[in-house]
């Protein structure tokens, strides 16, 4: 796996917290703050009139601004009192997943009840976007990273708390829930930080994706572009068009050698073909990136080139 730049894994919660473990050390806190300060330095040294005329870059230094602030409330979220939470202690790479995962899973002393756990996991997943973004739960999210002033947040935080009533059984010690209250202020900064993350990045690619979804209704263009119903022929032509379009912009993230590159799709199939496509595509551009797939472990040719087994992707070097 040293030796590839670009990675291309199938869809599946199961191995979400490997790619997370794999993925997330690529960029430090501090060279993420270097970016936005360039990228938005580069913003405001626009005219005027480029910067009212181009709501895209608008929106995109609004987001890049906003996601500094969101990260200086997750690291003042990790200098909390978190107990010693190994998760953190050792300095293993997290995500909101597996702090999530460890603190109902494996903690015994700070371990939180099943209904707490589902309703945040919920959060997480996000498959019923209205009602969460109605909830309680998504306000108590969005302010845990409004301000590194927290006082909104323990607000919200009290009275989803006072919503969930028994369903959170807490330990008699003040101590106890002080530590719990703050693991789990850590989970939901995290989190939307990851949202932040993702929402600078789609702004990134929308000019490479904008050929594409030009094509489709505003239903297909809000959701994944190969989870419609067409055949499978015509999703592995949309698919190979897709993979076409975005070259320039993986060139351009090669280039800036801060970390590897995860494409997900939705099958091992869909993994080969971006895999064939992207290799043919990069050749002709004369860029060096090296492409690599996940394959199923039931795979019976060993040590398939360009790619790595699903079984063993927990134990992928940096």
């Amino acid at each position: 796996m040293r030796g590839f730049d670009v990675v291309v894994f199938d869809e599946s919660d199961r191995v979400q917290k490997t790619l997370d473990h794999f993925f997330m050390p690529e960029t430090s806190f501090n060279s993420y703050i270097r970016e936005c300060a360039e990228d938005c330095s580069a913003y405001m040294r626009l005219s005027s009139k480029r910067r009212e005329e181009n709501l895209a870059e608008q929106r995109y230094d609004e987001m890049q601004r906003q996601s500094v602030t969101v990260l200086s409330c997750l690291v003042k979220s990790l200098h909390h009192e978190l107990g010693t939470w190994k998760k953190i202690a050792h300095g293993d790479p997290f995500s909101a997943l597996t702090l999530l995962e460890d603190m109902y899973r494996d903690e015994s002393e700070y371990r939180i009840s099943y209904a707490v756990y589902q309703a945040i996991y919920d959060l997480i997943d996000m498959q019923d976007e209205d009602g969460i973004r109605q909830s309680t739960l998504w306000a108590v999210l969005e302010s845990s990273c409004k301000s590194t002033d927290e006082t909104f947040f323990n607000q919200m935080y009290r009275v989803w708390l006072n919503e969930l009533g028994d369903d959170f059984s807490r330990s008699e010690k003040d101590k106890v829930k002080q530590i719990q209250d703050a693991r789990i202020k850590l989970i939901f900064a995290a989190h939307l930080f990851l949202i932040t993350l993702s929402e600078t990045s789609a702004m990134r690619m929308r000019p490479a994706m904008k050929p594409l979804t030009d094509k489709m209704s505003c239903s297909d263009s809000c959701r994944p572009v190969f989870g419609s119903s067409s055949t499978d022929d015509q999703r592995m032509v949309q698919l190979r068009f897709a993979t076409e379009r975005t070259v320039d912009l993986i060139v351009r993230e090669y280039e800036r050698r801060t970390g590897k590159i995860l494409l997900v799709v939705n099958s091992y199939v869909q993994a080969q073909e971006v895999q064939r496509t992207l290799e043919t595509a990069l050749r002709k551009v004369n860029c060096p990136a090296q492409v690599c797939r996940m394959i199923s472990d039931a795979v019976s040719s060993e040590n398939v080139q360009g790619t790595v087994r699903r079984g063993r992707s927990a134990g992928l070097p940096g």
